[in-house]
């Protein structure tokens, strides 16, 4: 919440069991946060000082989708320029561990002639083609790296390996505090 160009919390977290991952979520009642959350909604419209409010808490975590010696990028399919979109072949294995929307990096992505690839793409497709699960990357400004970083188009390589490992947004806990 923002009050006099001043933005201030109306909920406060604190671990309290950082091995368990414990947090406790509170109103608080100190100087850096408000006396009482400022706006409520009723009946479609807005009133002032409501005393409850929705929280989610989420969490971030990276893993790995395979590993140094376990690969399961079975090599490269196609390149597009046009949309920025660069499609990988997986493991059937793994395949499974992927959906649409999920933001990936490929990891040791050995390639013959030894170009790179922009880190966090997202999946924008799998399909199975070709008797091979690929995966479908998009990265915007993927063309501007490979201008920078590979000194301009790539050849593809359809032997390139590699693992992946995978960016996951999720929800801990989500609640109401305070009363109406």
């Amino acid at each position: 919440y923002v009050s006099g160009g001043v933005t201030r919390s109306v909920l406060e977290v604190q671990a309290y069991d950082v091995v368990n991952g414990g947090v406790q979520v509170q109103i608080p009642g100190n100087a850096n946060t408000l006396a009482s959350i400022p706006y409520r909604s009723i009946q479609g419209t807005v009133g002032i000082n409501y005393n409850y409010i929705v929280y989610f808490v989420n969490a971030n975590e990276e893993i790995n989708i395979g590993d140094a010696d376990n690969f399961n990028i079975t090599g490269v399919v196609s390149f597009s320029s046009s949309t920025e979109e660069y499609t990988i072949k997986v493991t059937a294995d793994t395949v499974a561990a992927f959906t649409i929307g999920d933001i990936v990096t490929l990891q040791e992505h050995n390639t013959v002639s030894g170009y790179s690839v922009p880190s966090e793409m997202e999946i924008r497709d799998i399909t199975f083609v070709n008797q091979a699960w690929n995966v479908k990357l998009f990265k915007s400004g993927f063309n501007t790296y490979n201008a920078s970083n590979n000194g301009g188009p790539i050849t593809i390589d359809p032997t390139a390996t590699g693992y992946i490992k995978k960016k996951r947004t999720y929800t801990i806990a989500k609640g109401i505090i305070g009363v109406e």
